[in-house]
Protein backbone atom coordinates (compact mmCIF):
# COMPACT_ATOMS: atom_id res chain seq x y z
CA UNK A 1 0.00 0.00 0.00
CA UNK A 2 2.78 2.44 0.91
CA UNK A 3 4.74 1.61 -2.25
CA UNK A 4 1.68 2.09 -4.49
CA UNK A 5 0.98 5.46 -2.90
CA UNK A 6 4.57 6.59 -3.47
CA UNK A 7 4.39 5.46 -7.11
CA UNK A 8 1.32 7.62 -7.67
CA UNK A 9 3.22 10.55 -6.17
CA UNK A 10 6.03 10.10 -8.69
CA UNK A 11 8.69 8.79 -6.31
CA UNK A 12 11.89 7.65 -8.07
CA UNK A 13 12.72 3.97 -8.62
CA UNK A 14 15.74 4.15 -6.29
CA UNK A 15 13.58 5.61 -3.52
CA UNK A 16 10.91 2.95 -4.10
CA UNK A 17 13.53 0.18 -3.88
CA UNK A 18 14.74 1.65 -0.59
CA UNK A 19 11.17 1.71 0.77
CA UNK A 20 10.63 -1.92 -0.29
CA UNK A 21 13.86 -3.08 1.35
CA UNK A 22 13.05 -1.17 4.55
CA UNK A 23 9.50 -2.58 4.67
CA UNK A 24 10.67 -6.14 4.02
CA UNK A 25 13.41 -5.79 6.63
CA UNK A 26 10.90 -4.58 9.23
CA UNK A 27 8.58 -7.47 8.40
CA UNK A 28 11.42 -9.99 8.77
CA UNK A 29 12.47 -8.50 12.11
CA UNK A 30 8.86 -8.65 13.36
CA UNK A 31 8.53 -12.28 12.26
CA UNK A 32 11.72 -13.12 14.17
CA UNK A 33 10.09 -11.91 17.39
CA UNK A 34 6.67 -13.44 16.75
CA UNK A 35 5.81 -16.58 18.79
CA UNK A 36 6.51 -18.86 15.81
CA UNK A 37 9.74 -16.97 15.08
CA UNK A 38 10.95 -17.40 18.65
CA UNK A 39 10.25 -21.13 18.52
CA UNK A 40 12.24 -21.44 15.30
CA UNK A 41 15.16 -19.59 16.94
CA UNK A 42 15.15 -21.91 19.97
CA UNK A 43 17.71 -24.77 20.26
CA UNK A 44 16.71 -27.51 17.84
CA UNK A 45 16.31 -30.12 20.63
CA UNK A 46 13.69 -27.99 22.38
CA UNK A 47 11.55 -27.10 19.37
CA UNK A 48 9.34 -30.23 19.38
CA UNK A 49 8.55 -29.64 23.08
CA UNK A 50 7.73 -25.96 22.45
CA UNK A 51 5.48 -26.90 19.54
CA UNK A 52 3.82 -29.60 21.64
CA UNK A 53 2.62 -26.94 24.12
CA UNK A 54 1.71 -24.63 21.18
CA UNK A 55 4.12 -21.88 22.21
CA UNK A 56 4.08 -20.82 18.56
CA UNK A 57 0.27 -20.42 18.68
CA UNK A 58 -0.56 -18.47 21.86
CA UNK A 59 -4.23 -17.70 21.10
CA UNK A 60 -5.42 -20.59 23.25
CA UNK A 61 -3.47 -19.31 26.25
CA UNK A 62 -5.12 -15.91 25.98
CA UNK A 63 -8.58 -17.47 25.60
CA UNK A 64 -7.94 -19.43 28.80
CA UNK A 65 -6.66 -16.36 30.64
CA UNK A 66 -9.41 -13.84 29.77
CA UNK A 67 -12.23 -15.39 31.88
CA UNK A 68 -9.91 -15.45 34.91
CA UNK A 69 -8.94 -11.82 34.25
CA UNK A 70 -12.62 -10.87 33.96
CA UNK A 71 -13.28 -12.50 37.34
CA UNK A 72 -10.36 -10.68 38.97
CA UNK A 73 -11.40 -7.33 37.50
CA UNK A 74 -15.08 -7.85 38.34
CA UNK A 75 -14.21 -8.54 41.99
CA UNK A 76 -12.08 -5.40 42.33
CA UNK A 77 -13.72 -2.78 44.61
CA UNK A 78 -15.27 0.19 42.80
CA UNK A 79 -12.66 2.84 42.15
CA UNK A 80 -9.80 0.39 42.64
CA UNK A 81 -7.38 -1.45 40.37
CA UNK A 82 -6.83 -5.23 40.23
CA UNK A 83 -3.93 -6.72 42.16
CA UNK A 84 -1.06 -7.18 39.70
CA UNK A 85 0.33 -10.16 41.61
CA UNK A 86 -2.99 -12.00 41.35
CA UNK A 87 -3.18 -11.30 37.62
CA UNK A 88 0.39 -12.55 37.15
CA UNK A 89 -0.37 -15.77 39.03
CA UNK A 90 -3.40 -16.51 36.88
CA UNK A 91 -1.53 -15.59 33.68
CA UNK A 92 1.17 -18.11 34.60
CA UNK A 93 -1.48 -20.68 35.43
CA UNK A 94 -3.16 -20.13 32.06
CA UNK A 95 0.11 -20.78 30.26
CA UNK A 96 0.79 -23.95 32.23
CA UNK A 97 -2.75 -25.31 31.95
CA UNK A 98 -3.00 -24.59 28.23
CA UNK A 99 0.29 -26.38 27.63
CA UNK A 100 -0.86 -29.36 29.70
CA UNK A 101 -4.21 -29.46 27.87
CA UNK A 102 -2.44 -29.49 24.49
CA UNK A 103 -0.27 -32.43 25.56
CA UNK A 104 -3.27 -34.40 26.86
CA UNK A 105 -5.14 -33.66 23.64
CA UNK A 106 -2.23 -34.80 21.47
CA UNK A 107 -1.64 -37.94 23.54
CA UNK A 108 -5.30 -38.86 23.25
CA UNK A 109 -5.63 -37.98 19.56
CA UNK A 110 -2.21 -38.92 18.20
CA UNK A 111 -3.58 -41.74 16.01
CA UNK A 112 -6.29 -39.48 14.61
CA UNK A 113 -3.91 -36.56 14.16
CA UNK A 114 -1.86 -38.63 11.70
CA UNK A 115 -4.93 -38.80 9.46
CA UNK A 116 -5.78 -35.08 9.59
CA UNK A 117 -4.00 -32.74 7.18
CA UNK A 118 -3.72 -29.83 9.64
CA UNK A 119 -2.42 -31.92 12.55
CA UNK A 120 -0.27 -34.64 11.00
CA UNK A 121 2.94 -32.65 11.59
CA UNK A 122 2.38 -32.26 15.35
CA UNK A 123 5.35 -33.64 17.34
CA UNK A 124 3.57 -36.76 18.66
CA UNK A 125 1.72 -37.53 15.44
CA UNK A 126 4.86 -37.14 13.32
CA UNK A 127 7.07 -39.11 15.70
CA UNK A 128 9.36 -36.22 16.65
CA UNK A 129 8.54 -36.92 20.29
CA UNK A 130 7.74 -40.20 22.02
CA UNK A 131 4.83 -40.80 24.39
CA UNK A 132 7.13 -41.00 27.48
CA UNK A 133 8.72 -37.66 26.55
CA UNK A 134 5.30 -36.02 26.27
CA UNK A 135 4.13 -37.52 29.57
CA UNK A 136 7.29 -36.25 31.27
CA UNK A 137 6.61 -32.69 30.10
CA UNK A 138 2.95 -33.05 31.10
CA UNK A 139 3.95 -34.01 34.63
CA UNK A 140 6.19 -30.96 34.89
CA UNK A 141 3.42 -28.61 33.74
CA UNK A 142 0.79 -30.12 36.02
CA UNK A 143 3.12 -29.74 38.99
CA UNK A 144 3.11 -25.98 38.49
CA UNK A 145 -0.52 -25.60 37.44
CA UNK A 146 -3.20 -23.76 39.39
CA UNK A 147 -6.36 -25.36 38.10
CA UNK A 148 -7.85 -28.31 36.32
CA UNK A 149 -10.68 -27.01 34.20
CA UNK A 150 -10.61 -24.51 31.37
CA UNK A 151 -13.16 -21.94 32.55
CA UNK A 152 -12.86 -22.51 36.29
CA UNK A 153 -10.53 -19.50 36.18
CA UNK A 154 -13.58 -17.23 36.09
CA UNK A 155 -14.67 -18.55 39.50
CA UNK A 156 -11.15 -18.74 40.91
CA UNK A 157 -10.25 -15.22 39.78
CA UNK A 158 -13.31 -13.72 41.45
CA UNK A 159 -13.04 -15.61 44.73
CA UNK A 160 -9.26 -15.05 44.94
CA UNK A 161 -9.90 -11.32 45.22
CA UNK A 162 -13.10 -11.22 47.32
CA UNK A 163 -12.40 -14.27 49.51
CA UNK A 164 -16.10 -15.00 49.09
CA UNK A 165 -18.43 -16.82 46.72
CA UNK A 166 -21.27 -14.67 45.33
CA UNK A 167 -23.48 -17.00 43.24
CA UNK A 168 -25.44 -14.25 41.46
CA UNK A 169 -22.14 -12.91 40.05
CA UNK A 170 -19.94 -16.00 39.77
CA UNK A 171 -22.40 -18.31 38.01
CA UNK A 172 -23.35 -15.86 35.21
CA UNK A 173 -19.65 -15.09 34.71
CA UNK A 174 -18.84 -18.80 34.54
CA UNK A 175 -21.70 -19.57 32.14
CA UNK A 176 -20.70 -16.68 29.88
CA UNK A 177 -17.20 -18.20 29.62
CA UNK A 178 -18.68 -21.61 28.78
CA UNK A 179 -20.86 -20.18 26.00
CA UNK A 180 -17.87 -18.25 24.67
CA UNK A 181 -15.88 -21.49 24.55
CA UNK A 182 -18.71 -23.10 22.57
CA UNK A 183 -18.48 -20.28 20.04
CA UNK A 184 -14.76 -20.31 19.33
CA UNK A 185 -14.38 -24.08 19.70
CA UNK A 186 -17.10 -24.72 17.11
CA UNK A 187 -15.45 -22.29 14.70
CA UNK A 188 -12.11 -24.00 15.33
CA UNK A 189 -13.61 -27.46 14.72
CA UNK A 190 -14.81 -26.47 11.24
CA UNK A 191 -11.17 -26.47 10.10
CA UNK A 192 -11.01 -30.27 10.36
CA UNK A 193 -14.58 -31.36 9.68
CA UNK A 194 -13.81 -33.24 6.44
CA UNK A 195 -11.05 -35.27 8.09
CA UNK A 196 -13.10 -35.73 11.27
CA UNK A 197 -16.03 -37.07 9.25
CA UNK A 198 -13.76 -39.48 7.35
CA UNK A 199 -12.14 -40.98 10.45
CA UNK A 200 -15.25 -40.92 12.66
CA UNK A 201 -14.37 -38.13 15.12
CA UNK A 202 -17.35 -36.26 16.60
CA UNK A 203 -17.45 -32.46 16.83
CA UNK A 204 -19.92 -29.59 17.15
CA UNK A 205 -18.96 -28.57 13.61
CA UNK A 206 -20.29 -31.88 12.28
CA UNK A 207 -23.28 -31.76 14.62
CA UNK A 208 -24.40 -28.25 13.65
CA UNK A 209 -23.24 -28.28 9.99
CA UNK A 210 -25.20 -25.68 7.99
CA UNK A 211 -27.04 -24.57 11.14
CA UNK A 212 -23.74 -23.49 12.71
CA UNK A 213 -24.49 -19.76 12.49
CA UNK A 214 -27.87 -20.27 14.13
CA UNK A 215 -26.26 -22.06 17.09
CA UNK A 216 -23.40 -19.57 17.34
CA UNK A 217 -25.92 -16.72 17.45
CA UNK A 218 -27.71 -18.42 20.34
CA UNK A 219 -24.46 -19.01 22.21
CA UNK A 220 -23.48 -15.37 21.67
CA UNK A 221 -26.78 -14.10 23.05
CA UNK A 222 -26.38 -16.34 26.11
CA UNK A 223 -22.77 -15.23 26.62
CA UNK A 224 -23.54 -11.50 26.41
CA UNK A 225 -26.65 -11.82 28.60
CA UNK A 226 -24.75 -13.62 31.34
CA UNK A 227 -21.87 -11.14 31.21
CA UNK A 228 -24.33 -8.26 31.43
CA UNK A 229 -26.04 -9.87 34.42
CA UNK A 230 -22.72 -10.34 36.24
CA UNK A 231 -21.73 -6.72 35.59
CA UNK A 232 -25.07 -5.35 36.73
CA UNK A 233 -24.85 -7.28 40.01
CA UNK A 234 -21.49 -5.58 40.68
CA UNK A 235 -22.90 -2.12 39.83
CA UNK A 236 -20.39 -1.46 37.04
CA UNK A 237 -20.73 1.88 35.24
CA UNK A 238 -21.31 2.74 31.57
CA UNK A 239 -17.86 1.73 30.12
CA UNK A 240 -18.69 -1.90 30.91
CA UNK A 241 -21.91 -1.74 28.89
CA UNK A 242 -20.12 0.04 26.05
CA UNK A 243 -17.64 -2.82 25.89
CA UNK A 244 -20.51 -5.29 26.04
CA UNK A 245 -22.07 -3.67 22.95
CA UNK A 246 -18.72 -3.67 21.13
CA UNK A 247 -18.19 -7.33 22.03
CA UNK A 248 -21.67 -8.10 20.66
CA UNK A 249 -20.79 -6.37 17.40
CA UNK A 250 -17.49 -8.26 17.15
CA UNK A 251 -19.28 -11.57 17.71
CA UNK A 252 -21.88 -10.62 15.09
CA UNK A 253 -19.10 -9.85 12.61
CA UNK A 254 -17.44 -13.19 13.38
CA UNK A 255 -20.59 -15.20 12.86
CA UNK A 256 -22.14 -13.53 9.85
CA UNK A 257 -18.92 -13.21 7.84
CA UNK A 258 -17.74 -16.71 8.78
CA UNK A 259 -17.18 -19.09 5.89
CA UNK A 260 -17.39 -22.49 7.54
CA UNK A 261 -15.98 -24.15 4.42
CA UNK A 262 -12.71 -22.18 4.39
CA UNK A 263 -10.07 -23.26 6.88
CA UNK A 264 -8.22 -19.96 6.62
CA UNK A 265 -11.35 -17.99 7.50
CA UNK A 266 -12.18 -20.28 10.42
CA UNK A 267 -8.67 -19.79 11.81
CA UNK A 268 -8.94 -16.01 11.32
CA UNK A 269 -12.27 -15.85 13.17
CA UNK A 270 -11.01 -18.14 15.95
CA UNK A 271 -8.00 -15.89 16.48
CA UNK A 272 -10.17 -12.76 16.51
CA UNK A 273 -11.71 -13.91 19.80
CA UNK A 274 -8.70 -12.42 21.54
CA UNK A 275 -10.35 -9.02 20.94
CA UNK A 276 -13.42 -10.16 22.88
CA UNK A 277 -11.18 -10.82 25.86
CA UNK A 278 -9.47 -7.44 25.55
CA UNK A 279 -12.75 -5.56 25.10
CA UNK A 280 -14.43 -7.10 28.11
CA UNK A 281 -11.43 -6.80 30.42
CA UNK A 282 -11.07 -3.13 29.45
CA UNK A 283 -14.79 -2.55 30.00
CA UNK A 284 -14.81 -4.25 33.40
CA UNK A 285 -11.74 -2.30 34.55
CA UNK A 286 -13.12 1.03 33.33
CA UNK A 287 -16.57 0.24 34.71
CA UNK A 288 -14.98 -0.41 38.09
CA UNK A 289 -12.79 2.70 38.19
CA UNK A 290 -15.16 5.31 36.71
Amino acid sequence: MLVKTLMRLGTSKIQLDLVRRTTNSARIKWNDWSPSGLVEKAPIQTRPFLKLIRLDKPTGTFLLFWPAAWGIALATPLGGFPDVKTIAIFASGSFLMRGAACIINDLWDRKYDREVERTKTRPLASGELSTPQAIGLLGFLLTGSLGATINYGAIMGFTAVTNSFIPEVVFPLYFSAIFWTMIYDTIYAHQDKEDDSRIGVKSTALKFQEKTKFWLTGFSAAMISNLGLAGSKMDLSWPFYTSLVLASLQLSWQIWTLNINRREDCWKKFNSNQWIGVLMLTGILAGTMI
